[in-house]
């Protein structure tokens, strides 16, 4: 089993994912630690993050290695040793063993990469679980959490590791798709802003000043609800109305009087009208300010779908059920189904298995 703790603080989960201020590695190691807090794994409570890394060349290379919780130092070291695989094999160097150790690996990595589910447990991958559990001294199996590369060179993963294999209703858990659009939202909004603004992004936002103008976007101060700055589409009177009554959301969820369990996680989607990611700041005086970032994910579809049934197309395809995309988009579930009614029209299929094959994923 992989039940969750009595009253998890999902909420902290959430709030951590969206710290966009701390380095890649201290952002790991806290989602990693709330992870652990979470599902109080049933063997050991320790989790690991990094990312896979790939080049045009056929290199593949970890990145931002870390352990959380009683991780053994094994792990650690095994992820690390697989990047002196890569450069020997590559080298033409390396012994038969090391070279085993590394197709083995870089089979499991290319699986992660052409893999469409964003939360998953490593026995759903079809690949033999024993190749990365055997450094953990009795590992079924791995919860994992799973977020692509903007650019498509890779994928972020964060791995619990299970002693017994997962039930079908652990496997199908909304709450694990409902936490993992989060990382994935905000992973993707870490690398935008990387994109956007180059290397030196982290020190530049964690500067004290309060209205750091996202590229497009909206600072609202959190006391008054009053907008300070907006740019883009949100500067419209309609969608400043539709981002406070958001913000207000996403404040009730982290206080809700029932806890800040799975019902405050339902109040607070993925995104907001299915475009911002909300993002906390504090200016020197302490005052706290919600800074609405653009984050839309990027689609294109050449069939002449519009950007909004392009972008519930891409997650049907993905597997996700209507609610999950809803949920995902921070928009009704009645639009998903309006959306995805006419993008079956245009695409001329009538199930949703037929999607993959028509978009070629």
């Amino acid at each position: 089993m992989t039940a969750m703790a009595t009253n998890p603080d999902l909420i902290s989960f959430i709030e951590d994912s969206y710290d966009i201020y701390r380095s890649e590695e201290e952002w790991l190691q806290s989602l990693c630690h709330d992870a652990i807090e979470i599902y109080s794994p049933d063997w050991m409570r320790g989790a690991i993050g990094y990312h896979v890394n790939f080049s045009e060349g056929g290199r593949t290379w970890l990145s931002s290695i870390v352990g959380a919780g009683d991780c053994p130092e094994r792990v650690i070291q095994g992820l690390h040793k697989f990047n002196e695989w890569d450069a020997a094999v590559h080298g033409g160097r390396g012994s038969l063993g090391d070279k085993a150790a590394y197709w083995s690996l870089k089979k499991l990595y290319s699986v992660g990469q052409r893999l469409s589910l964003e939360t998953f447990f490593l026995s759903e991958t079809k690949f033999p679980t024993t190749v990365l559990t055997m450094g953990m001294g009795g590992a079924k199996d791995m919860l994992c959490f799973r977020a692509p590369h903007l650019d498509g060179s890779g994928y972020l993963t964060i791995g619990l590791p299970f002693k017994s294999r997962p039930s079908a209703a652990a496997r199908n858990n909304l709450t694990n798709q409902m936490l993992s659009a989060h990382v994935q939202s905000a992973a993707r909004l870490r690398n935008r802003l990387r994109l956007q603004q180059g290397q030196q992004a982290a020190s530049a936002l964690s500067t004290s000043n309060s209205e750091f103008p996202p590229a497009e976007g909206a600072v609202i101060d959190a006391r008054s609800g009053r907008i300070v700055h907006a740019d883009g589409a949100a500067q419209s009177s309609a969608m400043q109305e539709e981002i406070r009554y958001r913000v207000r959301q996403v404040d009730a969820a982290r206080s809700q009087s029932s806890g800040r369990g799975v019902e405050a996680v339902k109040a607070w989607k993925g995104l907001l009208s299915g475009q911002w990611s909300v993002v906390d700041r504090h200016d020197s005086a302490g005052r706290r300010y919600i800074v609405l970032h653009k984050n839309r994910e990027k689609v294109s579809d050449p069939r002449g779908l519009t950007e909004d049934e392009a972008r519930v197309v891409a997650y049907a395809a993905r597997g996700l059920a209507n609610k999950m995309i809803a949920y995902q988009l921070g928009v009704s579930e009645s639009a998903v189904t309006t959306q995805l009614r006419s993008a079956f029209v245009k695409l001329k299929v009538q199930k949703r298995s037929a999607l993959r094959k028509v978009l070629g994923i």
